[in-house]
């Protein structure tokens, strides 16, 4: 039998050997509230086995009811969901509906779980995503179900199919989005303009019935009908968030509505930390060992899907008892994974190796301890994977294993920063013209479009002569809609990413895909690609077909493969310039459009564990595979009277170096995934940080904001590193597309102290 209670004595010299530093977070309570709370209230907390409100969910409640859109920001376990359920239920019993997304489609079925109890007070409850079985959808439509549980993918198609929906979407009063944190980025682009899209359709829904003629729209009484039916149409928008450094801000950039921003702090049970430096072992070897140590369940946090792979083949060669829980497997097989752990008996699973996936409030069990194998980007991520642990009020253990970067190692160094350091803002770009474009024709497809709806956007008036120009759109009868071409485009618009993704497939069967422009950097001919726990080779790669054919290798391998490419930056327009520094010492900051171009012309072999380099293939010319697009970038030129004290070579190297360490820093200020940054630093002195996706993100803006923090930050670290050439602590990156070559970490110290002026 597996016991989540752990004697933090015993952990503590189990855990000695790793020589880990340990820090204490004591539990804060949270306050309850005074005030009355009506019957239905009542009832709701009853089925929850609650008795009282905390202050901050009455007061929330109170705002919601007085019709005020709100976005809370809280930790885990502080009851964010009585926030929105209270008012889900009263709005359900007076006929008006609720719809409730969440980022993933398990959250969303857990969540339902916890919903459906409502209905024994009238509130009926329905999951509709893709896993539903259609009976099962029929019976949410036909009954009239007014709480639909879902994400913001199926909204998507509800939405080019809201006929069907009519009803529901008529009667939507609350739209409620749980963890509105994660719809940063690429993803956030596209659940800005998926939220646009909804208010267009519940507007159209609600007035369809109502008749103005084109001669009584000038007269007041027409007018205030109009005034009349915006106000009774405008949905209420319910926002939950763990805690970032800009909620309401944020939610108001992704939704376009006014908001009341709400926070509140405290822990519901005591967090004891453990923080590891894997340097000597390695982050694989020491995670594995760690893992093998703890008396209960847990959980091991990765980065991405390739370390959690390794992970779980470390700590099974442990003979521990884990599997791998990640996005990319289907529906059954999640199930079974959650059954086993769930599983208290001796043959249920001890540990799960997860990437995000497992990150937000699902209801996983009884979680004694989380492993962190890395620093996730961003604070709001550590706090909301420690948060697993120790939910039912037992003291939770959370182990941050810090990998040798120099990103990791700041908050190793820095553990105040680590424990109790102000959560990063959120960003998002919802002008990304790539998602504008696709939505815009998914708007079409929605409802009919006509040029008036676009009189004040002249954005999407142009976006709306390209689609046209492109053949996409048409203009039928004096409204647009998608002709048979848009369509196809449409049954193929993923949220997730901008553009194309490449389908990954073992003879017939589809196992995986991956999104460009990674699908280059995993997938060439001759990769090895793992995949739950097995390798494969790639045979092939179509990227005009967007296919990857693999075969699983009978052998167990020691290898990975790492791609070897070039990139190159043109600026395109510069939108915002400021100096930055003094005297001769200054340089100017530019953030604007650039056009990128990601070329792979070849791959190392390497040694999993090690990372010693044991081959490499470099492809022919012609063979080489390309990715190019528009983005967002800073850019800046180092002054001329820093590099002729260096030596070109020298200068070169150094930059290269500064470059390196600068975008290994970023995610200390804002929310940011490393997969979607990148750097060029070229021997003239221009250095560039862009956004790795197509369109933009946003991201880097926070770097222009803040590049004189970002330059200390990354001259504080070469300063400190003991090592004597570089080393991953500092200047060497795992993702360079250079394998490290041509740094030189004592210049890029040199030139960071001048910029600074120091």
């Amino acid at each position: 039998m597996v016991d989540s209670n752990i004697d933090m004595d015993n952990l503590d010299k189990l855990l000695e050997e790793f020589h880990p530093k340990k820090i204490i977070e004591k539990r804060t309570a949270f306050e309850y509230s005074d005030s009355q709370i009506d019957e239905v209230t009542r009832q709701v907390l009853a089925l929850r086995g609650i008795e009282k409100l905390y202050r901050h969910q009455a007061n929330a409640i109170a705002l919601i009811e007085k019709g005020e859109n709100i976005v809370i920001s809280a930790p885990t376990a502080s009851g964010k969901s009585e926030i929105f359920i209270i008012p889900a239920v009263k709005a359900a019993l007076l006929g008006k509906c609720t719809l409730i997304l969440y980022p993933t489609k398990a959250l969303a079925r857990d969540q339902e779980e916890r919903i459906k109890r409502f209905s024994l007070l009238g509130a009926r409850c329905g999951a509709y995503d893709g896993d539903t079985p259609q009976a099962q959808r029929d019976r949410i439509v036909f009954d009239r179900t007014p709480i639909i549980v879902t994400n913001v993918d199926m909204l998507h198609h509800m939405l080019m199919h809201s006929r069907r929906f009519a009803y529901f979407f008529e009667n939507l009063k609350y739209v409620v989005i749980d963890e509105v944190h994660c719809y940063t980025g690429t993803f956030g682009a596209h659940v800005h303009n998926v939220m646009k899209r909804l208010k267009r359709v519940v507007n159209r829904m609600k007035h369809g019935r109502l008749k103005i003629s084109n001669e009584d729209v000038k007269t007041s009484a027409a007018a205030d009908a109009r005034k009349d039916m915006k106000t009774e149409s405008q949905l209420r928008f319910i926002c939950c968030s763990a805690t970032i450094g800009n909620a309401g801000e944020f939610a108001e950039a992704l939704l376009g509505e006014t908001f009341q921003a709400m926070s509140t702090t405290g822990r519901a049970s005591d967090m004891c930390h453990y923080l590891i430096y894997s340097q000597e072992v390695g982050v694989f070897s020491t995670t594995a060992a760690v893992a093998e140590k703890l008396p209960g369940k847990f959980l091991v946090f990765a980065n991405s899907h390739r370390t959690a792979e390794l992970l779980n083949i470390y700590a099974r060669r442990l003979g521990l008892r884990t599997a791998i829980y990640r996005s990319g497997f289907d529906d059954k097989y999640r199930r079974n994974v959650e059954k086993e752990f769930k599983d208290s008996g001796d043959r249920g699973l001890k540990g799960l190796v997860t990437t995000s996936a497992l990150e937000l409030g699902m209801d996983i069990g009884d979680v004694g301890s989380v492993i962190l194998c890395g620093y996730p980007g961003r604070l709001t991520r550590v706090r909301q994977r420690l948060g697993r642990a120790g939910r039912r009020g037992q003291t939770g253990y959370g182990i941050y294993i810090a990998r040798e970067n120099p990103l990791d190692l700041f908050y190793f160094e820095n553990t105040d920063e680590y424990v109790g350091g102000h959560a990063e803002k959120c960003y998002l770009n919802p002008t990304n013209e790539e998602i504008a474009t696709a939505h815009l024709l998914a708007m079409m497809k929605d409802y009919p479009l006509t040029i008036d709806e676009l009189n004040d956007e002249p954005q999407a008036q142009t976006l709306l002569e390209k689609l046209v120009g492109q053949k996409l759109a048409l203009n039928f009868r004096k409204v647009y809609i998608p002709t048979s071409r848009g369509n196809e485009l449409l049954r193929g618009l993923g949220l997730r990413s901008v553009g194309r993704r490449v389908d990954i497939f073992e003879g017939d069967r589809q196992i995986g895909f991956r999104e460009m422009p990674m699908a280059i950097n995993e997938l060439f001919e001759g990769a090895l690609y793992l995949h739950a726990g097995e390798t494969y080779r790639v045979e092939s790669l179509d990227l005009k077909g967007g296919i990857a054919r693999v075969a699983r290798m009978l052998e167990e391998t020691e290898y990975y493969t790492k791609a070897l490419h070039t990139k190159d930056a043109d600026p395109l327009k510069s939108l915002v310039a400021r100096k930055s520094g003094n005297g001769a010492n200054a340089l100017e900051l530019n953030y604007g459009k650039v056009h990128m171009c990601d070329s792979v012309n070849g791959f190392a072999i390497k040694e999993i564990g090690s990372n010693l380099k044991v081959g490499e293939k470099h492809f022919d010319s012609g063979e080489e595979l390309t990715h190019e697009y528009d983005t967002n970038a800073l850019w800046f030129d180092v002054p001329e009277g820093c590099g002729g004290e260096l030596g070109t070579e020298d200068f070169s190297q150094g930059l290269h170096a500064l470059e390196h360490i600068m975008i290994a820093l970023l995610p200390t200020l804002t929310t940011c995934d490393p997969n979607e940054i990148g750097g060029i630093s070229y021997p003239s002195g221009r250095v560039f940080i862009y956004e790795g996706v197509h369109g933009g993100n946003g991201i880097v803006r926070a770097a222009f904001g803040g590049f004189g923090q970002l330059l200390e930050r990354a001259g504080e670290r070469l300063g400190k590193c003991p090592c004597k050439e570089g080393c991953p602590a500092c200047i060497l990156d795992a993702n360079c597309g250079n394998d490290n070559h041509y740094l030189n970490k004592h210049t890029g110290l040199k030139i960071a102290e001048f910029l600074l002026g120091d």
